[in-house]
């Protein structure tokens, strides 16, 4: 998939060379973005926090708190590593899902 992407992205950018247009408003093909939203992907990654926040309240120690609450930072960061750009939300869109057993709304 990303093989022949590359393909694409090159030919377009030596059509557009050769015909003296610029490469810079050449539009990108769909394989290289991701099956999911951008506001799909916050959804999936902050839908997960509240499990990290809750615990924290349960303990009474400040470190372990501090502890479950890095956990939830770092988890932001590690738990969706993708390569693929994802499509741009639109003006006004909104996502509803539930996550892991909790309601997200963006």
């Amino acid at each position: 998939m990303q093989k022949s992407a590359l393909k694409l992205i090159i030919k377009q950018i030596t059509s557009n060379l050769m015909a003296g247009k610029s490469i810079l408003n050449m539009s990108l093909p769909v394989e290289l973005f991701s099956d999911d939203s951008t506001l799909e992907g916050f959804a999936k990654i902050f839908g997960f926090v509240p499990y990290f926040m809750n615990e924290a309240v349960k303990h009474a120690d400040v470190v372990e708190q501090i502890k479950y609450v890095a956990a939830a930072w770092f988890f932001i960061f590690a738990c969706d590593p993708k390569v693929t750009k994802p499509f741009n939300p639109i003006l006004g869109e909104t996502y509803e899902g539930i996550i892991g057993g909790i309601r997200v709304y963006f």
